[in-house]
């Protein structure tokens, strides 16, 4: 009785934590930053490749492998500041004040 009890409670720490694990994961959204870099990288990607669809999804998924982000975290971040239009105010101002410091650089290539 008390081996069925201590598994019981094993087996409840265990559903607690991955749930736990599962709603922290689910409501962070990727930082700004990190999605401007995206934005940047995977516009470039697509001017690239924009006649040759096979390695214009091809490279999407590398640029998406290399930042550790899925399109289903773009996704999320997007329909979030879908809901706040003023954020995207300032999500725009900082893509293009990248946008600016890359091509001053000479460094806005597609990858």
């Amino acid at each position: 009785m008390l081996k069925g009890k201590m598994l019981f409670v094993l087996f409840l720490a265990v559903v607690v934590v991955v749930a736990i694990i599962l709603i922290s994961r689910s409501s962070s959204l990727l930082p700004e930053e990190k999605f401007v870099q995206l934005y940047i990288q995977l516009s470039l990607a697509h001017e690239k490749y924009k006649y040759n669809p096979p390695e214009l999804e091809k490279e999407k998924n590398r640029i998406l492998e290399k930042n550790q982000v899925t399109m289903e975290d773009v996704d999320k971040f997007i329909k979030a500041y879908k809901k706040r239009p003023e954020k995207w105010v300032k999500l725009w101002e900082k893509i293009n004040q990248e946008l600016e410091r890359l091509k001053r650089e000479g460094s806005l290539t597609p990858p």
